[in-house]
């Protein structure tokens, strides 16, 4: 498996964790998608070591816990999908470091804290969603006005970042 560059595991109603040795899958893995499953569990930290991956998608599980701040090696990361799930503590500051981000969603989650502000290599980030994943914050009242203006009101948790609902 060493020339592997995508494992796509979607949809297959596998349950139970994800095993810690995914992350040492190939080093040349650029997309891992487990989203629709039943997997539980916490996500594991040595997933941090597929630092070429490109894509991860692991939306509509059952995961519970903290995402790891070893998500942070994944420079390369485009796409992190990783919302309808039961994950809590905080989103962490380490995201930031993944400057090539373009999608990042986090919606439907039960995270707790502020949202952090995110540092500035995240230029490229287009789609950014949190809704239902804090207590009372909406795309309506945390990130934008009626007239799509930066809502200043909840700045103690919330941080406009481009798109980010």
């Amino acid at each position: 498996l060493t020339a592997l560059t995508r494992l796509r595991l979607d949809n297959n109603i596998m349950d139970g964790p994800i095993p810690t040795e995914f992350g040492r899958l190939s080093s040349q893995l650029q997309e891992l998608n487990l989203h629709y499953n039943d997997l539980t569990g916490t996500v594991p930290t040595e997933l941090g070591n597929l630092v070429n991956l490109r894509i991860l998608e692991m939306q509509e599980n059952r995961f519970s816990g903290p995402i790891p701040t070893e998500i942070g090696n994944m420079l390369s990361l485009e796409q992190f999908e990783i919302y309808h799930n039961g994950l809590t503590g905080t989103i962490p500051s380490e995201v930031g470091l993944m400057s090539a981000l373009t999608t990042l969603d986090f919606a439907t989650n039960q995270l707790t804290g502020s949202i952090p502000v995110l540092p500035s290599p995240l230029t490229t980030l287009n789609d950014c969603y949190l809704a239902e994943t804090y207590e009372g914050v909406t795309e309506q009242n945390c990130f934008t006005d009626s007239l799509g203006n930066p809502n200043t009101d909840n700045a103690g948790s919330c941080v406009v970042v481009n798109n980010c609902v």
